[in-house]
């Protein structure tokens, strides 16, 4: 009875491995088509546990794409005493992982950034440097002050209307700024 359940074993063995694609000679013994068999399955799963991992990979690499990139309505204006003329902020944010986005943001205006830009336009410092007359023991002192200062001054605004994004939408399509679905 031993050699007959080795034998319907050794059948079924030899099925499984003609599915997964194993070549094996007719007359292999059950132990080698075992192990061919559970070298195959091992590698499978090595393969798919890899795929998993890649998949969940590139899934929360367009999930922080996503995030980087939902916009924020703000009013930006600059502090730095340099830049008081300047009435456009060219601003490029990123990195190797999700890529860069460089905007122009108009500076005193409602404008919409993506949230990369926005952390980065609440963060951004400069040092400010001044010198202070200081007297002392009727000598005077002339002393370098250094103070870090935002640069950036970032008013939050609500999110626009539905009827603001449809004047907005016609605004725009009127003017060619961009097409709608019909124009082609």
């Amino acid at each position: 009875m031993g050699a007959a359940k080795s034998s319907q074993e050794l059948d079924a063995l030899k099925e499984q491995a003609k599915e997964l694609g194993i070549t094996f000679s007719p007359n292999i013994g059950l132990d080698a088509l075992q192990k061919k068999v559970n070298y195959a399955l091992g590698s499978q799963l090595t393969n798919e546990e890899t795929t998993t991992e890649k998949t969940t990979e590139v899934q929360k690499t367009l999930l922080g794409i996503k995030e980087a990139t939902k916009l924020h309505r703000v009013i930006v204006n600059c502090l730095h005493p340099d830049k008081r003329e300047y009435s456009v902020e060219l601003i490029s944010v990123g990195n190797t992982k999700y890529g860069f986005i460089t905007r122009a943001i108009k500076l005193g205006e409602p404008w919409h950034v993506e949230d990369i830009l926005y952390r980065y336009l609440k963060n951004k410092k400069y040092y400010n440097n001044y010198v202070k007359e200081k007297t002392i023991n009727g000598i005077k002192k002339y002393q370098t002050i250094n103070e870090l200062k935002n640069e950036y001054e970032v008013t939050d605004l609500p999110p626009l209307t539905m009827e603001e994004l449809e004047k907005l939408r016609i605004d725009q399509s009127s003017s060619g700024r961009i097409k709608d679905d019909l124009d082609n």
